[in-house]
């Protein structure tokens, strides 16, 4: 195994859904996958293209754009180091990309084939369901996103204010 193999199966290893997975099975997957970098803003994918892979985060950030007629984007999701993106909207499919997946700042990714990602899945049960329960929380998550968008603005406000507070306490930090 070469070296950015090496490093690959190493980080799949210790990520899950991959975390339940053999170490001969992890090799496997290691080999059909390439680290691709990309500059900030840069589009990994577009909704509608053809989806032949996955991706996992190594560092950075990723926006998860959908396009909700005419000019509007919405952004669906954030995604950080460790989180899959284009795949869990295609699982058992052959669709193409749902979404678009966009760099927010300079991004380094693991592209992982479907063809590899669906034969793990088919051999290790504690992929295949950990890969279901992360999905599931996903798609959840957007369904609260849907949810939210109906809200009046004073509703919205106050639940994101009151998710900041139980996620860092008291002291908020501010951002841009």
């Amino acid at each position: 195994m070469s070296t950015d193999q090496s490093k690959i199966a190493a980080f799949l290893a210790r990520t899950p859904p991959f975390t339940g997975a053999s170490e001969a099975d992890i090799a496997a997957l290691a080999a059909a996958c390439s680290v691709h970098r990309f500059p900030s803003r840069a589009c990994v994918f577009r909704e509608g293209d053809r989806a032949t892979a996955g991706w996992l985060i190594r560092e950075g950030r990723v926006r998860i754009l959908i396009f909700a007629g005419g000019t509007r984007t919405l952004q669906a999701e954030s995604l950080g180091p460790g989180e899959l993106f284009g795949l869990y909207c295609r699982l058992g499919s052959r669709t193409p990309h749902t979404c678009t997946a966009e760099a927010e700042g300079a991004l380094t990714a693991i592209r992982i084939p479907d063809r590899a990602f669906e034969a793990l899945s088919n051999r290790s049960l504690p992929v295949a369901r950990c890969t279901a329960e992360r999905c599931a929380v996903r798609i959840r998550a957007i369904r609260n996103l849907v949810r939210f968008g109906r809200e009046s603005v004073h509703s919205r406000i106050g639940s994101t204010l009151l998710a900041q507070r139980a996620r860092f306490g008291d002291v908020i930090p501010a951002t841009r």
